[in-house]
């Protein structure tokens, strides 16, 4: 197969541990002669792993890593709870995080989070998946779609009860005194108590990603507490 030059900066890329993920996911392994399936930075290898994770989840097989892929490769390595914690205290161990609307979780799969990120943004990392439109997860990843969604929508996240231990808790964009408002987002660890990437840390302490008292979000009428429908 001839590569073009979009999928050969795709597969450039990729980075490693996304290669690896996908070589594991392939459930009845083809070895091309000639290729070395253990040096996963080499162009060829890439290409070869990536054709053959697309004929399995029945994809335009093109050696292309595009979004269709990444979200195939995505719903077979969904993040655990425990990998979400990880995931979330490791983001909140990098001190300096700048908030910045509209920045943050674009990667799939990122083994850290960007050096400016909004609330959503910190969370679709610690999801593993990319905020961007995609066939996992069909629209801009936002306050406004994860309340949606956990009312039923699309079905990645389901509605529990206010302060459930390791849940995420959101309200949408809203009008206060005919001004639009942003929504928010955050992850309750326990009592109330949790992380969330915010401006207000941000302006006070140079880290927007902070483990703090989430009540605040009670005094909205919209919040809602959700978790992700396949940790259940």
């Amino acid at each position: 197969m001839t590569l073009t030059r979009s999928a050969r900066r795709a597969l450039n890329k990729m980075p490693n541990v996304v290669v690896a993920k996908m070589k594991a996911s392939i459930v009845s392994p083809t070895l091309r002669p000639g290729i070395d399936y253990s040096v996963l930075y080499e162009v060829p290898v890439r290409a070869a792993i990536v054709a053959q994770f697309q004929e399995q989840e029945g994809l335009t097989v093109d050696s292309h890593p595009g979004s269709a892929t990444y979200a195939a490769l995505w719903q077979l390595n969904k993040p655990t709870e425990e990998q979400f914690v990880l995931s979330m205290l490791a983001a909140a161990e990098n001190t300096g995080t700048i908030y910045q609307l509209g920045r943050g979780g674009f990667g799939w799969f990122e083994q850290e989070l960007s050096d400016a990120s909004d609330c959503s943004g910190f969370i679709a990392h610690c999801l593993g998946l990319s905020r961007k439109p995609n066939p996992a997860f069909p629209r801009w990843f936002s306050t406004d779609s994860i309340w949606a969604d956990a009312r039923g929508e699309d079905g990645l996240f389901r509605v529990v009860e206010p302060d459930t231990p390791n849940s995420i808790v959101v309200y949408p964009d809203y009008r206060a005194r005919g001004k639009q408002r942003q929504g928010h987002v955050g992850f309750v660890v326990k009592d109330s108590y949790g992380y969330d990437c915010s401006s207000s840390m941000y302006r006070r302490h140079g880290d927007a990603i902070k483990h703090r008292d989430l009540s605040f979000f009670r005094k909205k009428a919209k919040t809602v507490w959700c978790r992700p429908v396949w940790w259940e």
